[in-house]
């Protein structure tokens, strides 16, 4: 965290949170780092720098957001793949709401949902590219500050690849 300060004034004050240091203004600048946050909640953050210049507190502060946890994503329903569903197969799950879109694999198909009231669905999926057996469907959803929260799960495709090849509708 950087910031201008009065030079001749001597030191100034951060407050990161609940988290205070102390540097020195050199050259009417100011500079910290180093500190680590990792006690401080996710959420806003407000940094505060104050210096006393002739007997008065000078100060001005900046929030921002810490976000280090990643969305929960989960997945409820992804049935056996069989003749019955692989040319239009769907899944579904939970999600974090606001955390963006949900990215689903199933197999090497990959698909693409909203996160909606903590819920998303993939549905109409061809699949009967695939072949028989385990098939792993992947789906993970990353958040605006980079975070991936990501779950998988195996399913049996009981029937040969159709030959079809596959497609996310």
């Amino acid at each position: 965290v950087t910031g201008t300060c009065s030079a001749a004034d001597g030191a100034v004050t951060v407050a990161i949170g609940s988290l205070t240091t102390t540097t020195a203004c050199n050259g009417g600048n100011w500079a910290v780092s180093g500190i680590t946050v990792s006690s401080l909640p996710d959420g806003v953050v407000t940094i505060t720098a104050s210096q006393t210049v002739s007997g008065t507190v000078i100060s001005g502060s900046r929030t921002t957001v810490k976000d280090v946890t990643s969305p929960a994503v989960s997945i409820t329903v992804a049935p056996t793949i069989d003749g019955s569903n692989q040319s239009s197969y769907s899944v579904s799950g939970t999600c974090t709401t606001e955390d963006g879109a949900v990215t689903v694999s199933i197999g090497n198909v990959t698909a693409s949902a909203p996160c909606t009231n903590g819920a998303w669905t993939v549905s109409g999926v061809k699949v009967g590219g695939l072949p028989a057996g385990s098939v792993t469907v992947t789906a993970s959803q990353t958040d605006a500050a980079g975070n991936t929260g990501t779950a998988t799960r195996q399913v049996n495709k009981t029937t040969p690849s159709d030959g079809s090849g596959t497609d996310t509708g």
